[in-house]
């Protein structure tokens, strides 16, 4: 239960097609039922899952990958910062909407001009 007393209770989204990601889904869900939470699975076509979460942000939690397998973040940047196409925190802000957010933006912006 929640803070007022409400049972916690959400849908994870993922890709159907990705059996590892659903099994995974699934030990989240018994992980949070035995703290108390309803968690319901749904796994969708991958086409579905990136246009709810892109387009529609129509679901509660998603579980899937961003990413470009590089370890420079560099190449990540549109996920990191909070302008960015797939921050997916804070939706369309055209400036941080928390501090911590901010601070995130200033370090990658001074990590992209950091030599090792």
């Amino acid at each position: 239960r929640d803070g007022t007393g409400s049972p916690v209770e959400f849908t994870i989204v993922t890709n159907a097609a990705n059996t590892a990601r659903v099994h995974l889904a699934t030990i989240i869900q018994d992980d949070l039922r035995q703290l108390g939470m309803s968690v319901q699975v749904v796994p969708i076509e991958n086409r579905a899952l990136l246009d709810r979460v892109f387009q529609s942000h129509d679901y509660d939690a998603a579980l899937m990958a961003l990413g470009s397998g590089d370890a420079d973040p560099n190449g990540e940047m549109n996920v990191w910062l909070s302008n960015g196409a797939t921050h997916l925190w804070h939706l369309g802000q055209s400036r941080p909407a928390t501090s911590w957010e901010q601070e995130i933006d200033e370090l990658m912006r001074r990590q992209l001009v950091t030599r090792d």
